[in-house]
């Protein structure tokens, strides 16, 4: 029995897509009539509707470009398709699957704030679909591993940092892996199409080996190391700290000292908060940055006229300012710096150079 042939209006309706759009895919050649009557007149073969919801799913969830879609139809080839799906990761899982924006939120555990974050970021980028707007399950996973981070304690806000930084240069280095890999492997005389899929395969997965391995590795270093000016900072900053009184101006001052040195309570803020430094300086690396991270907060902002011991907090407001590495970012502006203190500063830090 022959198929009934569609007005192209039909196939419109049956694939659910603007009649706009589909005439797009005819002029394009994507999809040909059956058979035409007229020259404004033309009927397609039922086959036409999967044809275009094919094209929308291969345009809207793997973004393939037209010209390789065309490729793709014409050559009617499996192992075109399985190469192509290489290229595009389309073979490896449902990453590029679309679900609706607010779900995967929902899903995900965030926030509207955290999910706005990411999005100003680039890290989500979500698509209008009608009135409704999706993502794909891979960025689902996103906001899973923002989840993780939160919950381990790790700030929205620094994990946007973090992620855009590795976007910002893996986004550079795999173009020029791509280019490298076209002109090093996939432009070599009698490759097969099975041979290009196998390359780009085990390409994919020593790679992603290689990224985990290095980062680890990489981070190991430069954690240690900066694990190691950190406490270089806090034997300058406490050796600082207990040649300060000569150049204090009252008995208070130095009794005020005494007791930071002591380890005892003083019941005002700032010296205080420099007193906990010293005295978890040799408990364990986490409660040593945490007592670092209050005393930073406590002397990064500019020290009130009315707070006792002034001279004492003003001196010790400058150690850090001079000794602490530039990873802590402790940049407060210095009025009137003390000759003396700088004096005592650089004699420090020369003598630990030598060390």
């Amino acid at each position: 029995m022959e198929q009934r042939l569609l007005k192209i209006s039909e196939v419109a309706e049956a694939s659910d897509t603007s009649l706009t759009t589909v005439k797009y895919y005819v002029r394009e050649g994507l999809i040909r009539p059956a058979k035409k009557t007229s020259p404004n007149m033309a009927y397609y073969a039922p086959e036409a509707v999967e044809q275009v919801r094919l094209i929308r799913r291969l345009q809207g969830e793997r973004f393939y470009p037209l010209s390789v879609i065309r490729r793709l139809l014409r050559q009617g080839d499996p192992g075109e398709a399985e190469l192509l799906h290489a290229i595009s990761k389309a073979d490896q899982d449902d990453y590029y699957d679309l679900l609706p924006l607010s779900q995967a939120v929902a899903a995900a555990g965030l926030d509207e704030k955290t999910a706005a974050l990411l999005e100003a970021a680039g890290l989500l980028t979500p698509q209008r679909r009608g009135t409704e707007m999706f993502c794909c399950k891979g960025e689902l996973r996103l906001m899973e591993l923002v989840r993780r981070r939160l919950d381990a304690g790790i700030p929205a806000a620094q994990t946007v940092k973090s992620f855009s930084l590795y976007e910002s240069h893996l986004r550079e280095t795999a173009l020029q892996d791509i280019e490298n890999l076209l002109n090093d492997c996939m432009l070599s005389p009698g490759l097969t199409t099975a041979q290009a899929v196998e390359i780009i395969h085990v390409s994919d997965q020593t790679l992603d080996d290689f990224i985990a391995m290095r980062r680890y590795a990489l981070n190991a270093q430069a954690g240690n190391a900066f694990l190691e000016r950190v406490e270089r900072f806090l034997r300058q900053l406490e050796d600082y700290a207990r040649r300060l009184p000569p150049m204090l101006e009252t008995e208070e001052d130095r009794a005020v000292l005494e007791a930071l040195l002591a380890g005892e309570e003083t019941g005002t803020p700032l010296p205080d908060a420099y007193g906990r430094l010293l005295r978890l300086r040799e408990q364990g690396v986490a409660q040593a940055l945490s007592a670092l991270n209050a005393a930073l907060n406590a002397f990064r902002p500019p020290i009130p006229e009315e707070t006792a011991c002034l001279r004492l907090c003003a001196l010790l407001r400058q150690g850090f300012a001079a000794l602490a590495p530039r990873e802590l970012r402790f940049s407060p502006p210095l009025t009137e710096p003390d000759r003396a203190a700088a004096r005592l500063i650089s004699e420090i830090q020369c003598r630990k150079e030598k060390e």
